[in-house]
């Protein structure tokens, strides 16, 4: 699949996201990725798979993350937009941290364009960062920690 279908595809996703969501922030940003990250990240891009962030805060205004060898994150997954990536996210929480919740919002989405770190003619793989709101449906957490502060990868 050529780029520019990818990069359709992104645009084609945005704009589903919105007709449920209504209108949110969108970011772009460059990275540049090892030539194995980068063929990893090519691959998903043509596949149509986004990264799907879910930050879940509870009434006390803590919010729900994943341990993750020195630091905690928010929990997340991979899907395709076109497989329902609500209910994808929603699952990705229960199964990381016991959780179940909803997902409210979108808060933003960041357009990466991924470029090859040693190869400056590669073509950019484009790919889609989702960063989903929810709420608790239950608080009980099995994997998961609550923290005042939001973990969130900065480039989402």
């Amino acid at each position: 699949m050529a780029t520019g279908v990818a990069r359709e595809m992104v645009g084609e996703s945005i704009r589903e996201l919105e007709d449920r969501f209504g209108s949110f922030p969108v970011n772009q940003t460059t990275l540049r990725l090892s030539p194995e990250a980068y063929a990893d990240a090519l691959e998903r891009a043509e596949a149509g798979v986004a990264d799907l962030y879910v930050r879940v805060e509870n009434a006390e205004g803590k919010v729900l993350h994943v341990p993750d060898g020195k630091r905690p994150r928010v929990p997340r997954c991979v899907g395709t937009l076109r497989d329902r990536p609500v209910e994808r996210a929603r699952r990705a929480v229960r199964e990381a941290t016991g959780v179940a919740c909803t997902v409210d919002d979108v808060a933003r989405v960041t357009i990466a364009g991924v470029r090859n770190g040693s190869d400056a003619d590669a073509p950019p793989a484009y790919r889609l960062l989702v960063l989903f709101e929810g709420s608790p449906v239950d608080g009980t957490s099995e994997n998961g920690v609550w923290r005042s502060e939001s973990a969130t990868p900065e480039f989402v």
